[in-house]
């Protein structure tokens, strides 16, 4: 196997670590974003050399650095791939040199007090979802038409046959990606192409909890026994895990139980794994969660190929999950707008949804206004119509009577033949609820003259409501059987608001003492006569909205 050794210096200072070489180039340089070895020193460039295979053997570039890259003390010039022999080193302006190494140094394979400190950790930028991109558009994992990744294929089937192959199952699981929506197949997908393409012996998916930092399994699976159930437990590195969920890098260590840096990981020294690659899930949002695998032979290790394609598995993973997670979103909102929309009004739907922590659906006891209207003398004006003709009516009629109460912030509790229930505080309370409750009357009132106009011709020429408001607590949540629930209030507040809209005359806004005192001066008022309602001691005084 062909390996680099880094060598820092001075050599007091770091430890020496090594990278297995595959099939793939190596980039050197200062920035996180463009390289596999991420070198933070202000005399390296951003992308400063890199080590590519070619035709069996490596070679390393310099990439038009500042200060330039040797060999065996040697500038190379920029550009220009230099050929590379068992045992050369390669050095960065005294900042580390790195010995290109083609067989195994049988030094490293026993565990002395001089190698148990090895720092054999690799970052590689984390593949990005575009936060432009369409919300369910996934496309496929490489970015190009079918034509031109035919010819790529071909292409490339001529120089390597086996990272074609690669490419192309790459490029399947990618359209295969784009066309699920279901998180356990994108998991069985992602993991299985893992197995196909790396030689990893264990793997797992790990979700960030929706509002919280903890990443819970979501998959596990094992090369030998195969797949888990969802939400099995796994002992992972939770040091990898954090550096990659928090540096947003994908991460090797091809040597774990060497690693100096993971020395006080538990789970990777008790459970003898050898090997670790962990590659960051990121969504439009941000962090998803990682994809985590690992090796326990000691003779075997990944390869900066593996950690490679595990990034790029990761991507498509990455675009595939948030697609899911965005359509769950939008279809569970879809469900609660149309649930929400047949009672409350826009704006306050859109608030639930918005921050539906604000907003307790749960039955309680608070301050509501109720509110009840119904048309005078119907029944015997439908008696002389035709029912196509009083279903039409009275469509139009709650249809102009449903947007009055949603568009002064009211929620629709039912409909009563040809009434309504209303509530005004319920599921959002605010000071204004009872004033809002008689604007909502007077442009019932006024509604109700423009439709006796407009529907002159049909026989309703003396169309009339009446309604009743009163304010005061009650019951307010879902009630009903596990079959069917409605949100609805119950209580003395809403027998006595029914009772003033039975007495009130056609045309008449009735309201309680208690809505009276609520609403100030904003609207003139005469008091009517008291009421009494069943099971109530006293009478109750109301009054009239002159409208």
């Amino acid at each position: 196997m062909a390996k680099l050794r880094f060598i820092f210096h001075p050599p007091s200072d770091r430890a020496p670590f090594e990278i297995p070489l595959g099939e793939s180039a190596v980039t050197i340089g200062k920035s996180a974003e463009k390289n596999f070895i991420i070198i933070g020193d202000n005399r390296i460039s951003r992308e400063h050399a890199r080590v590519l295979p070619r035709d069996g053997a490596y070679f390393v570039e310099d990439r038009g650095s500042k200060n330039g890259t040797c060999l065996d003390g040697r500038r190379i010039p920029p550009l220009e791939p230099q050929l590379l022999k068992n045992g050369v080193t390669i050095s960065f302006e005294g900042v580390c040199s790195i010995q290109y190494v083609e067989e195994v140094d049988q030094g490293l394979a026993q565990e002395t007090e001089n190698d148990l400190h090895v720092e054999t950790l690799v970052c590689h930028p984390a593949l990005q979802v575009s936060s432009e991109s369409p919300s369910f558009d996934r496309g496929a994992l490489l970015s190009s038409s079918p034509g031109q990744f035919a010819e790529h294929l071909e292409l490339l089937e001529l120089q390597n046959k086996k990272q074609a192959q690669r490419l192309n199952l790459l490029y399947q699981l990618g359209k295969s990606l784009s066309s699920v929506f279901c998180l356990e197949e994108i998991y069985r997908l992602a993991s299985g192409a893992l197995f196909e393409v790396t030689p990893v012996d264990r793997c797992c998916i790990l979700l960030l909890k929706e509002g919280q930092k903890s990443l819970e399994p979501v998959l596990v699976r094992d090369r030998e026994s195969g797949a888990t159930e969802p939400g099995s437990r796994i002992e992972i590195s939770q040091t990898i895990v954090q550096r990659v969920i928090s540096e947003r890098v994908s991460v090797a260590s091809f040597f774990a139980q060497k690693d100096s840096r993971l020395q006080g990981a538990a789970s990777i020294l008790l459970q003898g794994i050898h090997a670790v690659i962990c590659a960051p899930l990121l969504g439009r949002s941000g962090a998803l969660g990682v994809i985590y695998a690992d090796r326990r032979c000691p003779k075997e290790t990944f390869t900066t190929d593996d950690l490679e394609l595990l990034n790029a598995i990761a991507g498509a993973t990455s675009s595939a999950i948030d697609s899911a997670q965005s359509y769950e979103r939008l279809s569970r909102e879809a469900l609660a707008r149309a649930a929400y929309g047949r009672f409350l009004p826009r704006h306050v739907v859109d608030s639930i949804l918005a921050r539906p922590e604000s907003v307790t659906l749960a039955s309680s006891n608070q301050t509501v206004t109720v509110l009840f209207a119904d048309i005078r003398g119907f029944t015997p004006l439908a008696e002389k119509r035709k029912p196509e003709e009083i279903v039409r009516f009275l469509n139009c009629y709650f249809q102009a009577m449903t947007s009055i109460v949603f568009e002064h912030t009211g929620t629709l509790d039912k409909y009563l033949g040809d009434g309504l229930m209303a509530l005004f505080g319920a599921p959002c309370a605010s000071p204004q609820d009872a004033l809002n409750a008689v604007r909502a009357a007077v442009a019932m009132q006024r509604c109700v003259a423009s439709l006796r106009i407009a529907e002159k011709d049909s026989g309703f020429r003396e169309l009339a409501v009446g309604i009743g408001i009163n304010t005061g607590e009650a019951t307010v949540g879902y009630m009903g059987s596990s079959e069917r629930l409605d949100y609805t209030v119950i209580g003395d507040t809403v027998n006595l608001a029914a009772r003033l809209e039975q007495t009130s005359q056609p045309g008449q806004i009735r309201i309680s003492k208690s809505t009276r005192e609520a609403i100030g001066d904003a609207f003139a008022t005469r008091a009517l006569g008291e009421i009494r309602v069943k099971g109530r001691e006293g009478a109750e005084q109301t009054f009239e909205v002159l409208v």
